[in-house]
C-alpha cells in the first residue's frame, strides 16, 4: 500500500466515525418524540436550520465526491424533517388539550353556580388550589 491509499482509508474512517456520531446525536430526540410524545424542550427553528445545512452539505458532498458527507447530511436532514413533523403534531395536540381542559373547568364552575351552592370566591380559590396541588 502506498501512502495515498493509507491516507484515503484513514480519512474515510474519520469521516464515517464523525458521520456516525452526528447521526446518533439526533436519535435521543427522535426517541423522545416517538415514544414519550414530548416536544417541550425542542426547537423547531434549530430543526429547520439542520434541514437547511443538511441539504447544503449534501450538495457540497456531491460536488466533491465525499460519501460520508453526503450520507450524514441527508440522514440529518431526514431526521430533522421527522422532528419538525412531530413537533407540529404534538404542539397542536397540546394546545387542543389545554383548551379542552379550560373548557371543562369553566363548565364545572358554571354548574356549581347554577346549582346555587354556597360558593364564595375564597371557597373556589381553595378548591382549585387543592386540585392543582395534586
Amino acid at each position: 500500500m502506498d501512502n495515498n491509499s493509507v491516507a484515503f482509508i484513514f480519512l474515510n474512517i474519520i469521516g464515517f466515525s464523525a458521520s456516525f456520531l452526528s447521526i446518533t446525536k439526533q436519535l435521543p430526540q427522535i426517541v423522545k418524540l416517538i415514544f414519550y410524545k414530548e416536544c417541550n424542550d425542542l426547537s423547531i427553528h434549530s430543526s429547520l436550520m439542520a434541514v437547511t445545512y443538511g441539504i447544503i452539505f449534501f450538495i457540497c458532498g456531491v460536488f466533491i465526491g465525499d460519501l460520508p458527507l453526503m450520507l450524514t447530511n441527508i440522514i440529518i436532514a431526514f431526521f430533522s424533517i421527522v422532528t419538525i413533523v412531530f413537533i407540529r403534531i404534538y404542539t397542536k395536540r397540546k394546545i387542543f388539550n389545554e383548551r379542552h381542559h379550560w373548557e371543562q373547568e369553566c363548565i364545572s364552575l358554571l354548574l356549581k353556580l347554577e346549582t346555587k351552592e354556597d360558593i364564595t370566591f375564597q371557597n373556589l380559590v381553595e378548591q382549585e388550589s387543592l386540585t392543582y396541588e395534586e
